[in-house]
């Protein structure tokens, strides 16, 4: 099981967000709206949030694509327009995937977000993230 942490910059971003409990509705929802405001090709991004509750472990999906900055949002697809500003990469292995949506890590997030001077910033958006060539996972998390 591997973390590692690092920080960069991303030019701003305009992203349309769906979510849900039911992955392949998520992903129709988007590709819909996509196609609705005639969005061929785009960068996606997803997020994993895993809560138990009485021993039930229920995942919420959520998914992101690259949209025109002028976008509107629609029904259940919100669009967000995210400045430029700093992330604190996550870089998590495929075999530690599941430990860190389910909140595993923290200690160590606390430790590079303190050893950075930061704090995560959750004001425009979620954490977003994308599966690597390598098949490991790069989360992008908000700082300032």
């Amino acid at each position: 099981m591997s973390i590692a942490f690092e920080v960069t910059e991303k030019e701003p971003l305009s992203m349309a967000v769906v979510f849900g409990t039911e992955e392949a509705k998520v992903d129709e929802n988007l590709a819909a709206f996509l196609k609705t405001i005639n969005v061929g090709e785009t960068k996606h991004y997803f997020n994993q949030m895993a809560v138990k509750q009485r021993g039930v472990r229920t995942i919420t999906h959520v998914k992101f694509a690259i949209v025109p900055a002028e976008t509107k949002k629609a029904g259940a697809t919100m669009v967000v327009n995210l400045p430029a500003q700093k992330y604190l990469i996550v870089l998590v292995d495929a075999d530690s995937f599941d430990h860190f949506i389910d909140g595993g890590y923290k200690t160590d997030l606390e430790n590079a977000l303190l050893a950075r001077s930061c704090k995560i910033d959750f004001s425009r958006t979620l954490p977003f993230g994308e599966r690597t060539e390598s098949g490991s996972y790069q989360f992008y998390m908000p700082i300032k």
